[in-house]
């Protein structure tokens, strides 16, 4: 699968961080531009999934104009490889993701500087088990090496470097089905 886009959105809203409570401003026109790719290859006992996206984001008109955009997709990188097993009942696999550089503008000041946080590199882990027809079982952990970030998609993101993205997190779910 394979995804080429451009966008230009006039009168683009964004956060007015100068405010208390926060309210939305019209920051100027923006483009958007970018490609996806995504491939899978399944066989009877496994898969695998590779995907990545190349995306520019810029504010073009206005007092932030040549200014990245806060809080949009950004160029990443992932690879999915799994197993199945026990006649497909139990399926066991890894992801590794991989961010790159995000860049933080301010909203608050025009001419500061951009702030460029360092890319990431997350690996995460997965199970699933199918006990029954009515019965499944999932676990995961994310983050296996406990690695320090910033999630680029949340409001600290704009604010300043603060490393609190999701640390390991293992993850259990038990899903039943009553009836038929």
């Amino acid at each position: 699968k394979l995804n080429v886009f451009h966008t230009d959105v006039e009168d683009y809203i964004d956060v007015d961080l100068t405010v208390l409570p926060r309210t939305a401003i019209n920051i100027g026109d923006a483009r958007l531009k970018g490609v996806e790719a995504e491939m899978v290859y399944d066989y009877n006992w496994g898969f695998v999934n590779l995907a990545g996206a190349l995306i520019n984001a810029k504010v073009v008109s206005g007092v932030y104009s040549g200014q990245a955009l806060n809080n949009t997709p950004l160029d990443r990188f992932s690879a999915t490889i799994g197993f199945r097993m026990l006649e497909d009942q139990l399926t066991v696999g890894a992801q590794y993701l991989s961010v790159g550089k995000i860049t933080r503008t301010s909203r608050t000041n025009p001419n500061a500087v951009p702030v460029v946080d360092d890319a990431f590199d997350l690996v995460n882990v997965f199970a699933n088990w199918r006990v029954n027809d009515n019965l499944k079982l999932d676990f995961g952990v994310d983050n296996i090496f406990n690695t320090a970030y910033t999630d680029p998609q949340s409001a600290w993101s704009t604010s300043a470097a603060t490393e609190q993205g999701k640390g390991r997190t293992f993850k259990v779910a038990l899903t039943g089905r009553i009836g038929g």
